[in-house]
């Protein structure tokens, strides 16, 4: 339905499908006007929005519940009904990067490492599809930056023993601070991992970012089902968990070794394999293992 006013409003303009939206998408209008009051008395710098008694603004765990929400995949809107909206009520000074700039401040609570670039620079409503969209090209474009120039070439090896037999191969593992959570390196043996922080929000901002990727049309941008993948190989049991919070690459600040590894072995379930990003990462691991007289590696 919401493609169908997508159509309908770039074929004409806003002011002709209004009525329909009115008659026949009352769910959307509600939501759109949820998203966009939130987005300016949350967000926006102009605290006069802000209603002094409003509950959700005076209790920290009300306000940050609210994120999640935003970024649920099956609550997306297209970006553009934000934006009329937007446009409807904004300041003549406010412009399409101000939303975007609010936008992106929330994402802040769900975000579980260092993720978040830089959003938009000078930026085009054609190029945002939704909110989701928008948290996924600040999350992505950091690596896909370092990813598109490299010369990739098919791997043998496209999976990786757990983080316990790897370590038994004579791997080490290192928390690297101050790059992006998908830029994993393998140095000299070593294993540069930056911390994934595992809390209330981490499965649930994974499950939604990976079902993004899924949807069609597929593109070659799948991060985060590729760090997925990446992660599944690592953890098997709860040992592994272990030896990697141990490295503080793990930081845990909901639930025991089992109930992590059981969760990020879970996130992948039904999805299509990626490894994008890593190839160079499985090849050089594994060949460390194999040059080390582990025969059979990588199998």
């Amino acid at each position: 339905m919401a493609r169908i006013i997508y159509n309908q409003w770039k074929s004409t303009n806003w002011a002709t499908c209004n009525s329909f939206l009115n008659e026949e998408m009352k769910p959307v209008r509600k939501d759109t006007l949820w998203q966009h009051e939130n987005l300016k008395k949350y967000i926006y710098e102009m605290t006069n929005l802000r209603d002094p008694n409003n509950c959700i603004f005076q209790i920290d765990h009300i306000e940050s519940a609210l994120s999640p929400d935003l970024v649920l995949f099956e609550n997306q809107l297209p970006f553009f009904i934000v934006m009329q909206l937007f446009n409807m009520t904004n300041n003549s000074t406010d412009s399409l990067d101000d939303l975007v700039r609010m936008s992106v401040k929330t994402f802040v609570w769900v975000t579980p490492g260092e993720l978040l670039g830089a959003p938009f620079e000078n930026s085009r409503e054609d190029d945002i599809e939704h909110l989701l969209g928008l948290l996924h090209y600040c999350c992505c474009s950091e690596f896909h930056s370092m990813v598109s120039p490299r010369n990739i070439v098919e791997i043998k090896d496209k999976s990786l023993k757990s983080t316990k037999e790897l370590q038994e191969a004579g791997i080490k593992f290192k928390k690297i601070e101050g790059r992006n959570l998908f830029n994993i390196r393998f140095v000299n043996g070593t294993m540069e991992i930056p911390t994934l922080i595992i809390d209330d929000d981490t499965e649930f901002f994974f499950r939604n970012l990976i079902a993004y990727e899924q949807r069609p049309p597929h593109t070659s941008r799948n991060y985060f089902t590729a760090y997925n993948n990446f992660l599944d190989c690592l953890v098997n049991t709860s040992k592994d968990v272990e030896i990697l919070t141990h490295h503080r690459i793990i930081h845990k600040v909901l639930g025991d070794n089992e109930v992590v590894a059981t969760m990020l072995n879970k996130l992948g379930n039904y999805t299509i394999r990626s490894d994008v990003g890593y190839e160079d990462v499985y090849s050089k691991a594994n060949e460390h293992c194999r040059g080390n007289g582990m025969y059979g590696w990588g199998s």
